[in-house]
């Protein structure tokens, strides 16, 4: 009686999967299935051609290739543009570490300078700009910004070699942004500072050299950022202006913690740390 419960049971479930003379499988005929697999094949083309429509309106249709989408005060920058240091020799610390002699810790160094300066070759999508004045095409055509303005930081292996790295200094893009000057008796373009983070490190830091550079009336000196390069509304090419600063005082095998800020803009105050170290003994390889 059992197995023939057993065997009753087996073919219940054989004729679900299959069953000859209703002509059915998973209980539903072939022609059932047709139009369930139709349904679900049009239902879901309908869903993938909507999704993609909806992608191409937002990425042809409201966000360019050119302007931001949010610019000025509804952007996350705000119009104000922080300040920022190159090179960073690795992504995960803001330590710089250099040597008075050859050495091969350098070597981050001199090829993070050579692959920011190299951006800043002539260029026939550059204009040149002369006595800092704009040209006739700008700012459509970005001003190309000379090297020479850095002094001996345009030859940095060279300042290096001397015991004296260069540090260079900008501001981070924003979109449409023009100096808002603060006081332009005081400050007539912006400015950047660089002070040890704290007493100890302003006397191991010493006095700072900049190049291009901006002394107050008070006698007050600075790193120059000439407001000729601005504004940035993504012109192919552009250019961002560059000052550079050197510690030739700095006391040596000690790491110094150092803090660079702008000055002279209204509404902006941003500053930038990082740490250095000038290594003067030659026990190092």
């Amino acid at each position: 009686m059992k197995q023939e419960h057993q065997q009753s049971r087996l073919r219940r479930i054989a004729k679900f999967f299959y069953s000859k003379e209703d002509g059915t499988v998973l209980g539903r005929t072939p022609k059932s299935w047709g139009l369930i697999f139709a349904f679900y094949l049009v239902a879901y083309a309908f869903l993938a051609g909507f999704f993609v429509g909806m992608i191409s309106v937002f990425m042809y249709g409201y966000v360019s290739n050119e302007i931001p989408t949010l610019t000025g005060k509804q952007s996350l920058l705000s119009l104000s543009p922080g300040v920022a240091f190159a090179p960073r020799v690795t992504t995960t610390t803001a330590f710089l570490q250099f040597t008075t002699f050859p050495s091969s810790i350098n070597a981050p160094y001199v090829e993070g300078v050579r692959r920011l300066l190299s951006r800043y070759e002539a260029s026939n999508l550059t204009t040149v700009c002369p006595d800092g004045a704009a040209a006739i095409t700008f700012p459509e055509q970005p001003c190309q910004f000379p090297l020479t303005s850095l002094g001996p930081c345009a030859e940095p292996e060279a300042s290096l070699k001397a015991g004296l790295p260069c540090i260079y200094l900008r501001l981070n893009r924003v979109y449409g942004w023009l100096p808002d000057l603060a006081n332009d008796t005081v400050f007539p373009e912006a400015a950047i500072g660089c002070y040890g983070q704290n007493d100890i490190a302003k006397f191991q830091l010493g006095d700072p050299e900049y190049f291009p550079q901006l002394v107050t009336p008070s006698g007050e000196k600075y790193a120059k950022i000439p407001s000729t390069y601005f504004p940035f509304i993504g012109q192919a090419g552009y250019q961002a202006p560059l000052a550079a600063v050197r510690f030739p005082n700095i006391m040596k095998n000690t790491v110094v913690l150092v803090e660079c800020k702008v000055y002279g803009l209204a509404g902006v105050d941003s500053e930038v740390m990082f740490e250095i170290a000038v290594d003067g003994r030659k026990s190092l390889v």
